[in-house]
């Protein structure tokens, strides 16, 4: 994916894949071995699944716009085996539309959760000693 200096706008190619996004660079928080099975698990979707999880996504692409500077994604789309073998409850909103985000400066991911708080539809908590911001499509709730 590419993003306009300044401006800001988020150009997915045509044949962008979820094998793209899992390698995003340095900042991905998924393990190789997490992506091989993710990946698996991801090829088992149907589309309407995966147009599900990739959905949130395009709610964010406003938020990119407004706040004028880089934010990255760090987490998103997570299998229910994933969940389980960190020893999570299998019930995670990463199973379906969630996605957890970081920015270049603790100043920059301040400024983000703030707005988010504000105008966020969903879920939402920022772990500010963590330095990431969790968001999803899920009821509108903060914790």
């Amino acid at each position: 994916m590419e993003i306009h200096e300044r401006n800001q706008k988020l150009i997915t190619p045509p044949n962008f894949t979820i094998e793209e996004y899992l390698n995003y660079g340095e900042r991905s928080v998924v393990i190789i071995s997490d992506r091989e099975l993710i990946l698996k698990d991801w090829e088992c979707l149907s589309v309407e699944e995966k147009q599900k999880c990739l959905s949130i996504l395009f709610a964010m692409q406003p938020v990119r716009v407004e706040m004028g500077f880089n934010f990255y994604i760090t987490c998103g789309y997570r299998s229910y085996d994933h969940e389980l073998r960190k020893g999570r409850s299998g019930d995670s909103k990463h199973l379906e539309f969630a996605i957890d985000i970081t920015c270049d400066t603790e100043k920059e991911l301040e400024k983000l959760a703030a707005f988010l708080t504000k105008t966020w539809v969903g879920g939402f908590k920022y772990y500010k000693k963590k330095k990431f911001i969790h968001v999803d499509l899920g009821p509108n709730r903060r914790w």
